[in-house]
């Protein structure tokens, strides 16, 4: 299993919006933030769920919803 540090981008394996790691609970899980709509969201997911976005993958960022 991947492990991920505070910090790093992720996507849930099966798609959806880039997510910044904001806990890691130790247990395999992690706490995830992520802006929809210029609207701060956040959840917990398993480890197993997640696959890290490397500094190589396109990030869109949308500055006039921020």
């Amino acid at each position: 299993m991947e492990k991920f540090k505070i910090g790093d981008v992720v996507v849930l394996k099966s798609g959806g919006p880039k997510m910044t790691v904001a806990k890691d609970y130790n247990n395999g899980n992690y706490h995830t933030n992520w802006f929809t709509s210029g609207t701060l969201k956040w959840n917990d997911f398993e480890g197993q769920t997640l696959t890290k976005v490397y500094q190589d993958d396109k990030i869109e960022i949308d500055i006039h919803n921020s």
